[in-house]
């Protein structure tokens, strides 16, 4: 056995279409079949007690990428690793290592499975980001431009479950209206060095994936304590179809107007109005915005196929 003494079952309400959700109800039952203690519950509230014990706690984060991130957030500080059961639309970070929407496969690997500390990006917003921060955890990515105004609009008239149809309208709606403001960028390099930059575009990676498995960035890594930063210079609705079919056809690294950067952190500033912030799909707010890569700072329950 891994060692786990509770279990706290965090469920997102909006999560995905609901068709796998009988597998909370399945793994709630297997774990007692095994003696082991478990919670499952959608407030916040309720986890954040139940995990505030001397026990070893596993937070199963049964939904998307999003509850994975608050099931992040809870595990911060405490004697808690995480772990998804993906009920979500694009489960980012389970279809990477091999996570499967499946009560048994998970039991086995709590019994099995191996803990692995992985990155993840902390985000701290606001005005002033020295006073009064607003800080959040992302496991996967950040983005400022045209896909983060997407996922505003869908969060401002999201009612329910979502599908990737769901974004078509959103979609749509940013490309008559959104206005690409510049954004001025400064980096903090692996060698202690910093470098500015202007775009209009600008997304910062931890893991290697992005929604409908867009390979924009597909040599991040998780565990090399950085940020692998994509710059996108130019600002129209042309450009961005162009950049698009950069992504589909696994060109767009080599164009000159976009940049590849790996980076300790990156402040983002916008230069007029309209720069907003996406992380794991999950619309945050209005930058300024400062990202920094955290080393081996989210334990993650590895599924039990990769525990060699």
């Amino acid at each position: 056995m891994t060692g786990f003494e509770n279990i706290v079952i965090l469920h997102g309400a909006k999560a995905g279409r609901g068709q796998n959700r009988d597998q909370i109800e399945r793994l709630c039952g297997l774990l007692r079949s095994c003696g082991l203690q478990s919670l499952a519950t959608d407030e916040l509230a309720l986890a954040k007690k139940t995990i505030a014990t001397d026990k070893r706690t596993l937070i199963v984060a049964a939904g998307g990428d999003g509850t994975l991130s608050l099931a992040a957030a809870l595990a911060q500080d405490r004697n808690a690793a995480i772990v998804p059961l993906p009920l979500g639309t694009e489960n980012l970070l389970a279809r990477h290592f091999g996570h499967r929407c499946d009560a048994e496969h998970l039991l086995q690997s709590i019994r099995e499975g191996r803990v692995v500390e992985i990155d993840s990006l902390w985000i701290e917003r606001g005005q002033s980001m020295i006073r009064q921060r607003r800080a959040m955890r992302s496991l996967i990515m950040a983005t400022i431009g045209f896909d983060a105004d997407v996922v505003r609009r869908m969060h401002l008239t999201r009612k329910g479950h979502i599908r990737r149809t769901s974004y078509f309208g959103p979609i749509f709606s940013a490309m008559r209206n959104y206005r690409f403001p510049n954004l001025s960028v400064r980096l903090e390099l692996p060698s202690g060095e910093q470098q500015t930059m202007e775009c209009c575009w600008l997304m910062a990676f931890n893991l290697p994936r992005y929604a409908a498995s867009l390979a924009i960035e597909p040599n991040a890594d998780p565990t090399d304590a950085l940020l692998d930063v994509v710059a996108f210079d130019r600002g129209s609705i042309l450009s961005g179809m162009k950049y698009f079919a950069g992504v589909i056809t696994r060109t767009h690294l080599r164009f000159s107007d976009v940049h590849q950067v790996r980076a300790r952190a990156v402040e983002i500033r916008s230069l007029q109005p309209g720069g907003v912030l996406q992380c794991d799909g999950d619309y945050v707010g209005k930058i300024p915005v400062r990202i920094e890569c955290q080393p081996k700072s989210v334990p993650l329950l590895m599924p039990v196929d990769r525990r060699k």
